[in-house]
């Protein structure tokens, strides 16, 4: 991910969009202190090269219950 919001940066590109993945192994509240984790840093990365987030809003459903 860093690599692409670098490279959208030398492209002058202002969005790069992502999902957030989600371990089917974890609780919501464990798999949020992941996202805290992983994110943060992302977006502080993402904010000097002036570069936003976007998350694609997906329930990540798993297969034997995709719509």
């Amino acid at each position: 991910m860093k690599k692409v919001i670098k490279a959208a940066s030398l492209l002058s590109v202002d969005n790069v969009g992502t999902f957030i993945v989600r371990d089917s192994n974890k609780s919501i509240e464990e798999s949020l202190k992941d996202f805290k984790r992983v994110f943060t840093d992302l977006v502080k990365y993402a904010e000097d090269y002036n570069v936003k987030i976007a998350i694609e809003n997906c329930p990540m459903l798993w297969k034997d219950r995709w719509p």
